[in-house]
């Protein structure tokens, strides 16, 4: 079941649990930038500070997690990004995890991923094209378009209403 994640104080168990998910199956793709350091979810401080920064966060979870995805907003100069997060057990929780936040998330989306990522077909699959490559790394980019607004669960839309996000 994909369904959003919200922190509050009375998931710090979920907290430990996520964490111990997003350090055990991250691709070192799972990190933001900030004054050009990059800094990776290793602590459960650093995975709140994840979470509080985020615009949009999504979690997939069956017994226990199997899938996280995050949208982080970037500013540069005048330019503002949102970075798409994801870390999931394979690539069929990935493409779930990233229908719903295309549903959710009509603005332009970016990730950066390494070339021999699992879960790149899941974002090629999604409408994510090649924009520019660096060393290891491509920059994928998914173009702006209407979304539906969803609720609590996978598949299920939310009246058909429009996100103003």
């Amino acid at each position: 079941m994909v369904k959003p994640f919200r922190l509050n104080k009375k998931n710090k168990l979920q907290l430990f649990m996520l964490l111990d998910f997003v350090k055990k199956n991250s691709d070192y793709d799972f990190y933001i930038t900030e004054n050009n350091l990059r800094k990776y979810v290793d602590s459960v401080e650093s995975l709140i500070f994840f979470l509080k920064n985020s615009v949009s966060v999504y979690v997939s979870e069956d017994e226990d997690y199997n899938g996280i995805v995050m949208v982080w907003k970037s500013l540069g100069g005048e330019t503002e990004r949102f970075y798409v997060k994801l870390v999931a057990a394979n690539n069929s929780i990935a493409e779930k995890l990233l229908t719903i936040l295309s549903w959710d998330f009509k603005k332009e989306l970016f990730v950066k991923i390494n070339k021999h990522s699992r879960v790149l077909n899941a974002f090629k699959n999604k409408g994510f094209r090649f924009q520019a490559g660096r060393g290891k790394q491509l920059l994928l980019r998914k173009e702006k378009m209407g979304a539906y607004n969803v609720s609590n669960t996978f598949g299920h839309r939310n009246s058909g209403s429009l996100s103003n996000r």
